[in-house]
């Protein structure tokens, strides 16, 4: 009966000489190359932002969600926002809904609103 020592994971493969097995280098997806549409694009979106930001009939917003919250008898690290703390559960496992806050910026006059929603998020750039 012939038996081979298997590395431990833990170890990161130092032993990985022992099992027969050589680690090897992988290489990473190299990035797509910028097309020449792309500038097109950004200079289009440029000059219209240029053109439209004095325009007393255009409206500027910028949305963006990207955390969801979860609704619930939860605890928020000990704290509360109330006179009184409430009893929070003892785990975080039930809650009665997750939420997505998102904000709505009018850039022309910096005017913030957050709301509340149960929508897809925004990516996160």
């Amino acid at each position: 009966m012939y038996l081979r020592r298997v590395t431990n994971s833990s170890n990161n493969g130092r032993n990985s000489e022992s099992t027969g097995v050589s680690l090897k280098k992988t290489q990473k997806t190299k990035p797509v190359k910028k097309i020449a549409q792309t500038d097109a694009i950004k200079e289009n979106v440029f000059r219209e932002n240029q053109r439209d930001y004095h325009n007393p009939k255009s409206l500027r917003i910028s949305i963006v969600s990207i955390a969801k919250v979860k609704v619930g008898n939860l605890s928020r690290g000990g704290k509360a926002r109330t006179l009184e703390a409430k009893q929070a559960d003892d785990h975080d496992t039930e809650w009665t809904s997750v939420m997505t806050p998102f904000g709505i910026l009018i850039t022309l006059t910096d005017q913030l609103s957050i709301y509340m929603g149960q929508s897809a998020l925004t990516s996160d750039l």
